[in-house]
């Protein structure tokens, strides 16, 4: 059995899809919220927190990786290369081992794929959220933020649990920063905890994005691109979705970049989408991400760990 994880929505993927980790195809997880939560009650204190000291950075592997669980972290930068905005994410441990990847790892610098994809029909999963306790806990710089432990439904049907995290706003995002991620135990996952360095900062300067109106791109001449991290980064990943009509399925283009720009989205490639002189249909997304697997001592596999500060705005084609 086979996912991949999606870093736009994040949205998991089962077996059957294709390798382009399309946005709404496959198994639909819960989205980094944007609704504050309450902290729930203490973890179980008779299960007393273990450190964790092996986390792997994958965020330049390829291959696939078995895995027993998913924590994403997503920021949304306020402005574009802001170091202000909003931040939220989940997490799930799955009763059962499945297998991800890293897209982006399996690509070299310069390389384009496009695909397209169908929309997911189906209404059940082939695994369940197990438990880690009540709530779990994200820390950097002084600060720190409970995730609290949420029934887990699908189509009207429940699926044990997951872990949601409050939504932050005005938030000052520790680019290169130590982060921490941890959990007292639970009934099925024992005590853990993480610790890795957040992602780069994006500046972005090619295209102009303003966060109020579409970018408008002409197919024919492809897509100029200008960028530097601000701090340590492999690459660039760059990611246009584009739905159909209704919503129903649609096409997607994955794009690698060096560190520092500039480069080009080819022509050739966006001449495979359709127009959309309104933006509704078509986005674009930067993302400056940290892929990582993460062992907890009472599961067979790594959890896969996922933290991206992306930049997005919507497309007018031509």
């Amino acid at each position: 059995m086979r996912i991949l994880f999606t870093w736009v929505w994040l949205v998991l993927l089962v077996a059957g899809t294709s390798a382009c980790s399309c946005q709404s195809v496959g198994l639909q997880v819960p989205e980094a919220n944007n609704s504050n939560t309450n902290s729930g009650t203490s973890s179980n204190s008779n299960n007393p927190p273990t450190s964790t000291k092996t986390v792997e950075d994958v965020t330049d592997k390829p291959g696939t990786f078995g895995v027993h669980g998913v924590a994403a972290f997503t920021f949304y930068p306020k402005v574009v290369s802001g170091e202000e905005g909003s931040f939220g994410g989940y997490a799930m441990f799955y009763d059962k081992p499945l297998e991800t990847n890293v897209q982006f790892a399996s690509m070299k610098n310069g390389e384009c794929k496009f695909a397209t994809f169908e929309t997911n029909t189906d209404t059940t999963i082939p695994y369940r959220g197990i438990q880690a306790g009540d709530e779990l806990t994200f820390s950097f710089a002084s600060q720190e933020w409970q995730w609290t432990q949420q029934p887990f439904r699908y189509y009207n049907k429940e699926y044990g649990v997951y872990y949601l995290g409050q939504s932050v706003e005005k938030l000052q995002y520790p680019y290169e920063g130590d982060v921490t991620f941890s959990g007292g135990g639970g009934a099925d996952v024992k005590a853990f905890e993480w610790t890795w360095k957040a992602p780069a900062r994006l500046d972005l300067s090619q295209p102009a994005i303003n966060f109020t109106e579409p970018i408008k791109v002409k197919r024919s001449d492809g897509l100029p691109l200008s960028w530097k991290f601000v701090g340590s980064a492999p690459y660039l990943a760059v990611r246009i979705n584009q739905t159909n009509e209704g919503g129903k399925g649609g096409r997607t283009l994955t794009c690698r970049f060096a560190a520092e720009g500039p480069a080009t989205m080819p022509a050739e490639e966006l001449s495979k989408f359709l127009p959309d002189a309104t933006g509704e249909k078509t986005h674009i997304f930067f993302f400056a991400g940290r892929y990582l697997l993460a062992k907890v001592p009472s599961l067979a596999k790594p959890v896969f760990v996922v933290m991206e500060s992306i930049t997005t705005s919507s497309v007018q084609f031509d």
